[in-house]
């Protein structure tokens, strides 16, 4: 039970590092356009 538990939290922190870092790639990408 516990293996499954880290391995979905591990999904979401990961999930949640890409989406962050996608948001500031296209920020960037918004910010070197104006």
């Amino acid at each position: 039970k516990t293996e499954l538990k880290d391995m979905y939290l591990k999904e979401d922190i990961t999930f949640i590092t890409d989406y962050r870092e996608n948001r500031i790639e296209e920020f960037q990408k918004f910010l070197k356009n104006d």
